[in-house]
């Protein structure tokens, strides 16, 4: 399992899933590709502590905003979400625009 999740997280970053969507994007398909990153960073902090193993995805690797709450995915104009980065330092700009798969996130942060 550890395998295919390396896999995955390189076919992520060959995507450049880590980085920011292009703004010309439509927002479901943005929000999307960030819940994918993330559902992939979820997975390799697990799995790395799970099996005592390096995790694919480095801290410094990737600049992407946390995923919204399912409310602000569908809601214009698009509410710009605190980055992972800003998490960890306590740099919050509104702590109630976090759901809870940025939640779920964090804690497979801190558990990593």
């Amino acid at each position: 399992m550890w395998i295919k999740i390396g896999l995955s997280v390189r076919i992520a970053q060959d995507l450049r899933l880590m980085l920011d969507p292009d703004p010309s994007q439509p927002i479901s398909w943005a929000e999307e590709q960030k819940r994918t990153f993330w559902s992939l960073y979820h997975l390799d902090r697990f799995v790395s502590c799970g099996r005592a193993r390096p995790p694919a995805i480095l801290d410094a690797s990737y600049q992407l905003q946390l995923p919204c709450e399912e409310s602000a995915w569908h809601a214009e104009p698009v509410v710009k979400i605190n980055t992972m980065e800003n998490l960890v330092n306590r740099d919050l700009d509104d702590a109630s625009k976090h759901g809870s798969f940025a939640m779920i996130v964090l804690a497979a942060c801190v558990v990593s």
